[in-house]
C-alpha cells in the first residue's frame, strides 16, 4: 500500500516548513502539475484509491473528521479484495 500526498499550492516554498512545523509524516510531498486534470478533481481534499491495476476504485471528496478513517479503511479493503 503506498500512500501519496499531492499538493496544489502555487507557492511550492511554504508546503515543506508548514509540513516539518507542524509534524506531518511523511514529508514527501508530490505537487500536482496536472494530475487534477487527469483524475478529473473538482474539489479539495479529494481522497482516490486505486487499484493493483491503477485503476480508481473510490473517491470521496471532502473530510469527515469523524467518519474518515472508517471510509477509507472500507474502500482500501475493497481495494485489496481485487
Amino acid at each position: 500500500m503506498v500512500f501519496l500526498s499531492i499538493n496544489t499550492d502555487e507557492e511550492r516554498e511554504v508546503v515543506l516548513p508548514f509540513l516539518k512545523e507542524n509534524h506531518w509524516e511523511p514529508q514527501q510531498v508530490y505537487f500536482e502539475d496536472g494530475l487534477s486534470r487527469v483524475l478529473a478533481i473538482n474539489s479539495m481534499p479529494t481522497t482516490i484509491v486505486l487499484d493493483r491495476h491503477g485503476e480508481v476504485i473510490s473517491r470521496m471528496n471532502g473530510f469527515v473528521p469523524e467518519r474518515f478513517v472508517d471510509m477509507l479503511s472500507d474502500r482500501i479493503k475493497d481495494a485489496l479484495k481485487n
